[in-house]
């Protein structure tokens, strides 16, 4: 039905307006996924996030590079400087088993704080996670993360004020919440497509779905109650616009009635 002046007898709207409102849709739902996917990614890669998952990456690859050297290496203290690896640790400690979490959790540290080495190529540490994605758990992808975010964010309420400038009636609302409607599911498309990537049964499944959850968890929320809100707003409208269009058509036809009632004779 269309939302012009005239309800259902309302001729449609101009191609030109159609095609306008429809290119605003879309760039409103990209903008805000890409602000939720942004606020996604930065929210994996802070602090206390990023550190947890660079360690898992590298217990592995840590405890295969400590039985290497062990076997290859009879001097103490035993030494590992190989891209992603690096540690040196006395022969008699290296077999308490809980040596390569530790290593790993050391080497996480100074990898978010300095960032990820050069990609050696087919030399390169063969972690649980890409090269490409692990490269986005530093501190300095953290903060351009951040920043796009907020790039995001300007383009997403740009894109909203278009809809609502290029809508007319109830469709103000309705175009822009539909939009973040979109965006919402295209996130949640995006965190079960990663659960079904991650291996079930793999070391790091449980720790690496998990902070992908929590780290969608936000941006979800916030584009879920954006989508309701302005919905719900143009249901609300919609319903309200004939009564208070007839309310106030009533009220201006009173007003010249009373004037000539109350007009001397």
């Amino acid at each position: 039905m269309s939302t012009l002046p005239g309800g259902r007898l309302a001729p449609p709207p101009p191609v030109t307006r159609v095609a306008a409102g429809g290119a605003a849709f879309l760039m409103a739902a990209v903008f805000a996924f890409a602000w939720a996917g942004m606020g996604t990614l930065a929210n994996l890669s802070e602090n206390h996030t990023a550190e947890v998952i660079l360690r898992r990456a590298l217990v592995e690859p840590t405890r295969a590079a400590l039985t290497e050297a062990l076997r290859t290496q009879p001097q103490s203290p035993v030494a590992v400087d190989d891209d992603l690896l690096n540690f040196s640790v006395d022969r008699n400690q290296a077999s308490d088993i809980n040596l390569p979490v530790e290593l790993a959790g050391r080497r996480a540290a100074e990898l978010y704080a300095n960032g990820l080495p050069k990609d050696p190529g087919i030399e390169r540490t063969r972690a649980e996670l890409p090269r490409n994605v692990l490269a986005l758990m530093t501190a300095d992808r953290h903060q351009k993360l951040s920043t796009a975010k907020t790039a995001a964010l300007i383009g997403v309420a740009t894109a909203f004020l278009l809809c609502a400038a290029i809508a007319t009636g109830a469709a103000r609302f309705l175009l822009p919440g539909a939009a973040a409607l979109l965006a919402y599911l295209l996130l949640q498309y995006h965190v079960r497509l990663f659960n079904l990537w991650v291996e079930r049964n793999s070391p790091g499944a449980l720790t690496y779905r998990g902070k992908v959850r929590i780290a969608a968890f936000g941006p979800s929320r916030d584009l879920l109650f954006v989508a309701i809100t302005l919905l719900v707003a143009g249901v609300v409208f919609r319903g309200l616009r004939g009564p208070l269009r007839a309310a106030f058509g009533r009220s201006r036809q009173a007003e010249p009635e009373q004037a000539a009632g109350g007009a001397p004779a």
